[in-house]
């Protein structure tokens, strides 16, 4: 029989930035259409500004939530 100890560790939340996951869990962004579709059904349409509109504050929350924030970065 086969026994493993799995060791623990504790993280503050405040503490926990998008990036620190990544690296620690390889978590992988998911640009599946089709994840969390309780999200998405029943929505109302939206034009193509709009579209773009979400796009552009998508792609700049990646960019910002991958990084520290610069009071984390002087605070530590």
């Amino acid at each position: 029989m086969w026994h493993s100890k799995v060791m623990t560790e504790t993280i503050q939340a405040e503490r926990v930035t998008l990036y620190d996951l990544i690296d620690k869990f390889n978590f992988k962004l998911s640009e599946n259409p089709a994840f969390f579709r309780e999200w998405q059904d029943n929505l109302p349409e939206i034009n193509e500004r709009e579209k773009q509109q979400l796009h552009r504050v998508k792609n700049n929350y990646f960019n910002l939530a991958m990084r520290p924030m610069v009071e984390d970065m002087f605070n530590n």
